[in-house]
């Protein structure tokens, strides 16, 4: 019994150009360009066949959940060119400050020392008081860079400082009961 061959056509967005790499070996690339900015993403040939033909862009392959797969990958990668991302980040707790200078942006997280992180270039920061906005095209950096930044000051269970994505919601626990 032969395998169904799963076999979709996407309309693209008209400010949204994808093209496809045509090379033999392994694998292929996708090439996402907007006014945003430019995406590339490496898929491998013998899972999927992606081709893009006159602002259409043709999914066909025998997995069905490794269509999905591919499916949702695509779809975010064409809002995120389309569309772009941010993200609203706050420092929460006393003494917690941040600069950012060129390229480069600098956390006061109460160390001895202060923690210099180097801005990806498709990465903008806009900041107000305690808190900055992250926005970026690319959302699979955008959320890299944030993983990093979030990793030098978690937020606290107990008393919730640290550094905090807006939006997500975050347990707090209680602290020691008193006998009395």
């Amino acid at each position: 019994m032969p395998k169904k061959i799963i076999f979709k056509l996407y309309n693209l967005p008209r400010y949204v150009k994808v093209y496809t790499s045509k090379n033999y070996f392994k694998y292929n690339y996708l090439f996402f360009f907007s006014k945003k900015g430019f995406l590339k993403y490496k898929f491998n040939r013998s899972e999927m066949l992606i081709d893009s033909q006159k602002g259409k862009l043709k999914i066909s392959g025998y997995n069905y959940s490794l269509y999905n797969t591919y499916k949702t990958i695509i779809n975010t990668l064409i809002s995120s060119v389309a569309f772009g991302f941010v993200k609203h980040l706050t420092l929460n707790g006393l003494g917690l400050k941040y600069r950012s200078k060129k390229n480069f942006f600098y956390l006061i997280l109460g160390y001895s020392h202060l923690v210099k992180i180097k801005i990806p270039q498709n990465i903008k920061i806009s900041h107000k008081k305690k808190s900055f906005f992250l926005e970026s095209h690319d959302s699979m950096l955008l959320n890299d860079f944030i993983i990093k930044l979030k990793r030098f000051k978690p937020v606290d269970v107990y008393k919730g400082k640290g550094i905090r994505i807006n939006g997500e919601k975050y347990i707090i626990k209680k602290g020691k009961q008193s006998s009395y």
